[in-house]
């Protein structure tokens, strides 16, 4: 029989039943998907325990029956003298009471000493054990607990960003409502399937560690799939499977039952224990939600930094182009070779009408094969505007491609970053030139038909009014050069 159908037959709750269990007094057989199966012979077993444990015999003398090292009637008796006693000092504690009482005693006036001596022993009487002290020790301790699987959300939605932004080139700020959902998503399946290994080999996770908190199963380990069934129960009622709002509910909930000491879904099977309350384990906390943050820190960073690095050839720069215009989103639309020529992509499911007529040429310097110098040539004509953005972010592409790919730039550097900042505050539609990683950057544009740019950063080239549109053109030139 199941756990409900035996709770309900033998009066006793299910968790006075896994005390039983976890005291060795009851062995249920387990059944192939790990839930166990209550026999007659279980439920017989717990009827005999409710009565011996309301007959006030406690846990070591039912084991001691149960093995067949004491018999019933000598336990019975031992029992007999034990209560006598208890009912002695009762009584003699109903006495002092009821002197009390008579003397109109008050605590700030009480002579503790006169009724001590009037008992004829400083010993106070026993309170009786009842069943409902027959359950494990509960673990209410809810910001605790609460914490601890905080912290292991946010490693598991650590390891779920790194493999996003490094392997799958996502970038996190440019992450949609509806991406930022699935990443949660992500976190919760990658914490279904870690957290039961750890259960099992360790007996916690990282944050139950950090608190001192863990889950055992009649003081040993979760066996896998018990640990599964756990974490699956977390997610569903902990958690509310992480969906928005929805998850803050059950947050709420728990925390409330947790407070008033019930017993939380997922802890109806297993202990929930907790070690100690060291004052280390705070600043402990503290100190790896830092270290969460800053491998939050060195992931956004890794993102920003090209694929290829070193020594690059064309080939190598080219990729590392079309890398940066997929996670950057500036360019998507085109493809840039080997050999400096574009194409149009096919997997974007959009069709960008003369995309490629707007390309830059590109020309490529090499020496024994590496890569010394990159150009980025425009040329158009008839065109009344033209916008600084769109010849900023080929720019900026070409330049974190080569640049921060250079020998000796590294994570912490934020050249990409120095670029981007640089880059915006220069005009395309002037001429200037700058030094950063070893790379020599330079810019230079004739223009015809056009009003003289606005300084200090002119965004729009406009027309000449007294000009022709058959007389307007413009010829920019951008290059990188290695100079070391």
């Amino acid at each position: 029989m199941t756990i409900r159908e035996i709770e309900a037959r033998s009066g006793l709750t299910r968790a006075n039943i896994r005390f039983y269990e976890a005291e060795g007094l009851l062995s249920p057989r387990r059944l192939a998907n790990g839930y166990r199966d209550y026999s007659d012979g279980d439920l017989a077993a717990l009827k005999k325990i409710r009565l011996l444990r309301q007959l006030r015999l406690s846990i070591d003398d039912i084991r001691a029956l149960q093995n067949g090292d004491h018999t019933l009637s000598d336990t019975l008796r031992r029992c007999l003298d034990d209560l006598g006693r208890a009912q002695g000092e009762l009584q003699k504690a109903s006495d002092i009471c009821r002197a009390m009482m008579r003397d109109g005693a008050t605590y700030q006036t009480l002579d503790a000493d006169r009724y001590l001596r009037g008992s004829g022993e400083a010993r106070q009487p026993q309170p009786s054990l009842g069943l409902q002290f027959d359950v494990p020790r509960a673990c209410p301790h809810p910001w605790r607990r609460f914490l601890a699987r905080w912290l292991d959300l946010a490693l598991y939605g650590l390891l779920w960003s790194t493999v996003n932004t490094l392997v799958f080139r996502v970038n996190p700020a440019l992450r949609s409502a509806a991406g930022t959902l699935f990443d949660g998503f992500a976190a919760m399946l990658i914490m279904l399937f870690a957290e039961p290994l750890f259960l099992y080999f360790l007996g916690y996770t990282p944050g139950k560690f950090l608190f001192g908190l863990r889950v055992t199963d009649r003081g040993r380990k979760l066996s896998y799939f018990d640990a599964l069934c756990r974490t699956g129960s977390v997610i569903a009622s902990g958690e509310g499977f992480f969906i928005p709002i929805y998850q803050w509910v059950r947050n709420y909930k728990c925390y409330k039952k947790c407070r008033a000491g019930e017993t939380l879904p997922w802890e109806e099977d297993y202990e929930y224990e907790l070690t100690d309350t060291a004052w280390w384990r705070i600043p402990a906390f503290a100190s790896a939600c830092a270290a969460c943050a800053g491998v939050a820190f060195c992931i956004v960073l890794a993102g920003d930094m090209p694929q290829n690095r070193g020594v690059l050839t064309a080939a190598e720069f080219a990729e590392n182009y079309n890398d940066y215009a997929a996670y950057l989103g500036t360019r998507p639309v085109l493809s840039l070779s080997a050999d400096g020529t574009w194409s149009e992509r096919n997997d974007t499911g959009v069709i960008h009408t003369g995309a490629l007529d707007r390309a830059p040429a590109l020309a490529f310097t090499e020496t024994d094969g590496v890569l010394t110098g990159v150009q980025l040539e425009y040329t158009h004509a008839g065109q009344p505007f033209l916008a600084a953005a769109s010849y900023q972010s080929d720019m900026l592409l070409a330049a974190m491609s080569f640049v921060c790919a250079q020998p000796g730039v590294g994570l912490f550097d934020q050249v990409p970053r120095q670029l981007a900042e640089r880059l915006s505050g220069l005009s395309p539609f002037s001429g200037w030139c700058f030094e950063m990683a070893g790379v020599e950057l330079c810019c230079t544009a004739e223009a015809s038909g056009y009003l003289e740019p606005v300084e200090p950063v002119p965004a729009v080239l406009a027309p000449d009014p007294d000009a022709s549109p058959s007389g307007q053109s413009l010829h920019l030139t951008f290059t990188m050069t290695r100079i070391n």
